[in-house]
């Protein structure tokens, strides 16, 4: 996945809005999106609180945050916004990808405090991340799991089927 640069410092302050839309290549897999971040992936978008919306992992290297777009659309604002080391910037630069549940969809919800860690030498970082989806019939939600895996060694982040 190509991904977008970011200097660490801006996203530390929080006084830049993160990368605007790329035009790179994006995942789909399993009901779900994981490409670059794009202009949902600001700071004023963080759902409050803060405290239950955000979470290191992997020594404080990499975070997730869920931003959500003020109820639009209804049936998937939330996505989860993923800050991780950028492996190719030499200034130590952070990569920034976003899940969604398809391209220009989030999800109808994403619990961040429960989502669970791995780490294995061969794989990296696993990410196990509960999300609610809206049926299709619009009669509720169902709650899944999607599986982010994260090479820190290569600085590249996936979705696993």
């Amino acid at each position: 996945m190509t991904r977008r640069r970011l200097p660490f410092a801006a996203i530390a302050a929080g006084l830049a809005v993160f990368p605007a839309l790329a035009a790179g290549s994006a995942e789909a897999r399993a009901g779900a999106w994981l490409g670059e971040c794009n202009d949902y992936a600001t700071v004023s978008l963080v759902a409050e609180p803060w405290e239950q919306h955000t979470r290191t992992f992997y020594n404080g290297q990499v975070r997730v945050v869920m931003v959500d777009t003020d109820g639009e659309p209804a049936c998937c604002s939330s996505w989860l916004v993923v800050i991780y080391p950028d492996r190719e910037d030499e200034l130590g630069g952070r990569a920034c990808a976003m899940l969604g549940s398809g391209e220009g969809l989030g999800f109808a919800g994403v619990d961040v405090k429960a989502i669970r860690s791995t780490y294995s030498a061969a794989t990296g970082l696993t990410l196990t991340v509960p999300v609610r989806r809206l049926r299709e019939d619009d009669s509720g939600v169902d709650v899944s799991q999607v599986v982010l895996t994260l090479d820190l060694a290569a600085g590249r982040l996936t979705l696993r089927p």
